[in-house]
């Protein structure tokens, strides 16, 4: 008896190209969804990290009576780096807080209070965050807890280099510390942001500027004029991821 026997057929090449084509248009779909995803997750993990601080700071306020934390380049000694993120520890206890997975550029800074007088040693931090200088205010002196910037996004790479941690100061004629430096967009061009009554939010970049924003001042009036706005870097807006050349007042939305 004659059998037949099956003999597998290969496959041709435009069918193999046609495959090759549906597998790249897949992965060009998927790769963005995958990448986006995982912004998202270092969002909410930079946000959980500024929740942390925010309960730390009104802790302190609570064993200070009623007096936030200090936060300043000039601490009763001329370059005496008192830093925020030294003073919140105690209540935080870890200082893998202080790092923003998202960050590629964190700022590295001595904190030198606690043994300014003896010339060191001083402790070394590493954290992807600014505080509103120069911080001690009253709880009481915080007119809107929940419009008051008080910790951010911020970077190494911006024009503030490793003293980004200094944040901005809204006192007047102050303002040389350059807000358009003083935040970093990194997430999906957004900024997280910690307020005065503990709450974190993401920002759109144009929800920050103008820099004359109320949110900057512990009164909640917004300042006009010369010192409304930042006088250093005039002009230019960076993020973390390089953006430069905006015009001033705006900056991603």
């Amino acid at each position: 008896m004659l059998r037949l026997r099956w003999k597998p057929r290969a496959f041709t090449l435009i069918e193999l190209l046609v495959v090759i084509a549906i597998i790249a248009i897949l992965a060009a779909i998927l790769f963005p969804v995958f990448a986006q995803a995982r912004d998202t997750a270092r969002k909410a993990a930079c946000q959980s990290n500024l929740k942390q601080m925010g309960t730390a700071w009104m802790m302190y306020a609570q064993d200070y009576d009623e007096t936030t934390n200090n936060n300043t380049w000039n601490g009763g000694g001329f370059w005496e780096n008192q830093i925020f993120a030294e003073r919140l520890q105690p209540y935080i206890k870890n200082y893998g807080v202080l790092r923003c997975p998202s960050d590629a550029n964190p700022w590295r800074a001595q904190d030198m209070q606690d043994n300014f007088a003896k010339g060191g040693p001083y402790k070394d931090l590493v954290g992807s965050y600014a505080h509103a200088s120069y911080g001690v205010w009253t709880m009481a002196s915080i007119a809107a807890p929940a419009e008051f910037f008080v910790i951010w996004d911020a970077s190494a790479g911006g024009g503030q280099g490793a003293s980004i941690w200094i944040g901005t100061e809204w006192v007047t004629g102050a303002h040389q510390w350059g807000r358009n430096y003083g935040f970093s967009a990194r997430h999906q061009n957004q900024i997280n942001m910690l307020f005065g009554d503990g709450h974190v939010k993401t920002m759109r970049c144009a929800q920050v500027f103008p820099c004359n924003n109320k949110g900057w001042r512990t009164d909640n009036i917004a300042l006009t004029g010369t010192n409304g706005c930042w006088a250093r870097y005039d002009g230019i807006y960076t993020s973390d991821s390089g953006q430069t050349g905006i015009p001033g007042n705006t900056c991603p939305n």
